[in-house]
């Protein structure tokens, strides 16, 4: 079992909730609710106290008879505790924190008699598991993520709950913040939660610096640290690897299109206006870009010549790809399975109408609680405890982000970077979480040569539009 600490630090991302459980409605509970009891009142603290303080009074603080909470995700995860197996000294790799998350998850178990289910679903499926289940009036989850294509039907048919309808006055989110932020509101609503943590959820691009230095380039990291990293440094020295017989580009095309476009400063969709940017010159510059890499330059890899594929996404690793889309759940663990090649991080480059320095495409992300659920304030608080493992001293969430991706990066230098970029340079962008709006539809045409992309874009803009008015109206 992977140690637990690694999950955490994923499910950073996950907030620490999934197993491998089949997508299944279950049984939200539906026994009478108990009287609660009364709120201390605004301004007091958080409930949760600090790990060695005194014992728990007997019995639940508030009792929800043994309820099951469901969390909801669209991608299987590692085995997490569930209360049966504390860790494995053997195996962990921080015993003492991983000891921390066990030992409150069953303070936390114990302390509301409840207990938890980690659904995976289908990408696919998240938006039909939403809707249908919502309005037959049994929600298939009590918690689920929040982003992707049924992100805006949920709030266009209020399908998600708003912050006035669970948040309690104790709560942290409503406080310090110690443990839980909103992402940022969205139509005057705050829906989605998140962890407050150090950033590093940007989009990346890898590189092998032993190829850099055979083949007698700069350093990409230092040509970024000169102000010098754009889309033709980028294009020569991804030909000079193709004329060497190496991919001057690989990994998953549907996972870096959007991010070339933040990288040159536009978006599918302003949000504003809730216009679809396909005409602008911005994004006209894109599509060639992306044109040049795919089909006329070649330095882009396509497995199997399917430009839909995922199974090219680890062809970096025999080290014949100069640059290669990275993310951090991608690269193994060094410990484990490191790289036969040193490698670094860096940015998207810049293209020329980027004058803000955007490098990445970022949307709305994190969880929020399904409307129709039972005692949704005792819901959030339950969740919000489970994730307060640290007690007061905050630095250990940080030390545990930290000491996780030291288990990806080595070099200091690229995780400076990474933490930066994370933090500064994404582009908000909805049109991933508008269905039948995203930018694939602009993307593969010209990617395959079949368009050019005046053509695509004249072809695709008013379906695209029309997609978009469907939610913006």
């Amino acid at each position: 079992m992977k140690k637990l600490k690694t999950v955490a630090a994923l499910l950073i991302v996950l907030a620490m909730m999934f197993a491998v459980a089949a997508c299944d409605s279950g049984d939200s509970g539906t026994t009478p609710t108990p009287a609660p009891p009364v709120d201390p009142g605004p301004g007091t603290p958080a409930a949760t106290p600090d790990p060695g303080s005194d014992p728990e009074p007997e019995g639940p603080v508030y009792d929800m008879e043994g309820r099951t909470i469901r969390f909801g995700a669209h991608w299987k995860f590692y085995d997490f505790l569930t209360g049966d197996d504390p860790p494995d000294p053997a195996t962990s790799e921080d015993y003492e924190i991983d000891m921390m998350k066990y030992e409150n998850l069953l303070r936390v178990q114990d302390r509301y008699n409840v207990k938890f289910e980690w659904i995976a679903s289908d990408w696919g499926m998240m938006l039909e598991n939403l809707v249908s289940s919502t309005m037959a009036g049994d929600p298939w989850a009590e918690i689920m993520t929040v982003e992707g294509n049924w992100l805006m039907p949920g709030l266009m048919q209020d399908l998600f709950l708003s912050s006035d309808e669970f948040v309690r006055p104790q709560n942290d989110i409503a406080n310090e913040q110690m443990v839980m932020k909103w992402d940022g509101a969205l139509f005057g609503r705050d829906v989605i939660f998140r962890l407050v943590e150090p950033n590093f959820y940007g989009a990346f691009l890898g590189y092998n610096r032993d190829m850099v230095n055979a083949l007698g380039l700069d350093d990409p990291g230092e040509i970024y640290d000169r102000g010098g990293w754009t889309w033709d440094v980028f294009m020569d020295m991804a030909m000079r690897a193709v004329n060497a017989d190496k991919r001057g580009f690989s990994g998953i095309p549907n996972q870096n299109w959007k991010n070339w476009m933040a990288s040159n400063g536009v978006k599918m969709v302003d949000e504003a206006t809730g216009r679809v940017m396909a005409d602008t010159p911005a994004m006209l510059n894109v599509l060639q870009f992306m044109q040049d890499m795919f089909f006329t330059n070649k330095v882009a890899y396509v497995y199997n010549d399917d430009i839909w594929s995922w199974d090219g996404g680890g062809v970096y690793n025999d080290g014949d790809s100069l640059f290669w889309t990275w993310y951090h759940w991608e690269i193994p663990y060094t410990a484990d399975s490191p790289l036969p090649f040193n490698f670094g991080i860096i940015s998207y480059p810049k293209g020329p109408d980027n004058p803000h320095g955007y490098t990445y495409s970022k949307g709305p992300w994190g969880w929020g609680l399904i409307r129709g659920i039972e005692e949704p304030e005792w819901v959030y608080t339950i969740y919000e405890e489970l994730h307060h493992w640290f007690g007061d001293d905050r630095g250990l969430m940080d030390d545990d982000v930290f000491d996780y991706l030291a288990t990806k990066i080595t070099n200091q230098a690229d995780l400076n970077r990474l933490l930066h970029l994370s933090t500064n340079t994404g582009l908000s962008d909805l049109s991933e979480n508008v269905p039948d709006a995203d930018h694939w539809r602009l993307a593969v045409p010209v990617a395959t040569g079949e368009m050019t992309p005046a053509q695509v874009v004249e072809s695709r803009k008013q379906e695209l539009q029309d997609a978009v008015d469907q939610i913006f109206g």
